[in-house]
């Protein structure tokens, strides 16, 4: 028989304030680490990187991601394709086997044209130039697809080989926005254009793989529902294979100076869509998201993306997704020596954990059931204010056994003025508990930014300086005996252990 919970949340500087959840463990939900599924990166080219392959080990490690998804498979920078019909697979080989070496694979963005191909070799993204163009001749498009799968199947095998589950393929990188580009690029003709080539390639990987591989798309920002109509379309009239079905959103939605909104996060369409698909529907996958799109943004490197994050899986319900990204090893403008320069990064180019960092390790931790919080509405002197919009509460099962607290105080707006709640778990009908741990993440804690800062904010820092950035982004927990009761600032997060009770 589950338990209730009482927590309460009051504004500190008005103690008769308070907002009350109750955290009822007999009735639970399944919890589901969609979030573990895949991570983003860059572009293949930097895969071989030393640099790359211990950020993505240490995430493999502590995180539990399973996949990663990045730009540019078939960018001449990774040599897959330099011309027709001489294919070189030794990257792509290195790519995979260090992949399956740490438990990993690969989810394989198919992008962008390879300049031999392409219909016009000066439309190109990011630092790196990747060609956005369609092809000049889409079966031989489909030839190099086919090659390329065919050689992963005949030294990778298919679904319960080497590899977990056979690969995954989407089809392109955000073809409704800049990162397509055919002659024509009013809407209606990108997506004629995208069905052609997402037909071509789901057609070359069904061949090549005996059917074992997974494909699918459109991989378009902004889950739009002509999009996703408009292939499952294809997939009904032209028995094309459609095996997973994907899209992109950040917090803020269209709005690059918006981080950390999480109503920006709309996966409603995806989810909707893909259950459609055939007679069972197909996975939602949201191959990119974040607290915003906005490169260079501080959100990313600040405290408030722990919160951000921790409610955001909370509420994104696809069967997969892939944060955008694991490392600031990413060159969409380049490399910035910089550790704290706003990357998408969970991991600094110099591998320190980010506060995002911490807050998946955290989720990684988490059991499997996620338990029923139910929000009371303000006590007495209640005012509307801060605490009573931006507190939260998550409470799931602990995968060691127990129960994990998020307490969460997240402003809907970064940098607006939050306040500093005092959010209470008072354990009634409960009893003693025997072991209750807890671990802040704030302005002083788990604050590496704040310790680059105050050592005068080196570009490069030394060796001493990296291990001190290390030490300032450790969780640090703490025994808490006696009462329940817990400070969170604005954009500040508190998680509870409770390893033991009655």
């Amino acid at each position: 028989m589950g338990a209730s919970w009482a927590v309460s949340a009051s504004l500190a500087v008005a103690a008769a304030q308070s907002q009350t959840f109750t955290v009822d463990t007999s009735h639970s939900k399944p919890w589901v680490h969609h979030w573990e599924e895949s991570v983003g990166s860059g572009h293949a080219a930097l895969t071989s990187r030393a640099d790359w392959r211990a950020h993505l080990t240490r995430c493999a490690q502590e995180l539990g991601v399973k996949r990663t998804r990045f730009h540019g498979l078939l960018d001449d920078d990774f040599a897959i394709s330099l011309k027709e019909g001489s294919p070189d697979y030794v990257n792509l080989d290195s790519l995979v086997d260090f992949h399956l070496s740490i438990g990993m694979e690969p989810l394989f963005e198919v992008s962008f044209m390879p300049a031999w191909l392409a219909a016009n070799t000066s439309q190109t993204v990011c630092f790196y130039d990747g060609i956005t163009s369609p092809p000049t001749d889409y079966a031989k498009w489909g030839a190099v697809v086919h090659d390329m799968v065919a050689h992963l199947h005949a030294r990778y095998g298919g679904t319960g080989s080497a590899n977990r589950s056979g690969f995954l393929f989407e089809v392109w990188n955000e073809p409704n926005g800049g990162f397509w580009s055919p002659g024509d690029r009013t809407d209606a003709a990108k997506l004629a254009a995208y069905l052609r080539l997402y037909k071509a390639t789901a057609d070359a990987v069904k061949a090549a793989s005996a059917g074992e591989y997974l494909v699918g798309g459109p991989a378009t920002a902004g889950c739009s529902s002509v999009w996703l109509e408009a292939l499952i379309a294809l997939n009904q009239t032209n028995a094309t294979a459609l095996d997973f079905m994907s899209c992109h959103a950040y917090g803020g939605g269209g709005d690059k100076n918006s981080s950390g909104n999480l109503g920006g996060l709309s996966t409603g369409n995806l989810r909707r869509h893909a259950a459609t698909v055939g007679a069972g529907g197909v996975p939602s996958v949201l191959t990119e998201w974040s607290s915003s799109y906005s490169y260079n943004n501080g959100y990313h490197d600040d405290v408030a993306s722990a919160p951000f994050i921790v409610l955001a899986v909370a509420q994104l319900g696809v069967d997969v997704s892939s944060y955008w990204t694991f490392s600031d090893v990413f060159e969409e403008g380049t490399l910035i020596p910089t550790p704290f320069h706003g990357g998408f990064g969970l991991l600094t180019i110099n591998g320190t954990p980010k506060p995002a960092y911490r807050a998946f390790q955290l989720l990684h931790g988490t059991g499997d059931v996620r338990y029923n919080v139910a929000r009371q509405g303000g006590g007495a002197g209640s005012d509307g204010g801060a605490c009573d919009t931006d507190t939260g509460v998550l409470a799931t099962s602990l995968g060691s056994g127990g129960m994990r607290l998020f307490l969460t105080n997240h402003p809907a707006t970064f940098n607006t003025t939050g306040a500093n709640c005092t959010i209470t778990v008072d354990g009634a009908g409960v009893g003693p508990t025997t072991a209750v741990r807890h671990a802040r993440i704030d302005g002083a804690n788990a604050n590496p930014m704040a310790a680059w800062v105050a050592m005068g904010s080196p570009t490069y820092p030394s060796a001493a300086q990296l291990d001190a950035l290390e030490a300032a982004s450790e969780l640090s927990w703490a025994n808490y005996p006696a009462g329940l009761t817990f400070d969170v600032p604005a954009n500040g997060m508190v998680v509870v252990d409770v390893l033991g009770g009655r």
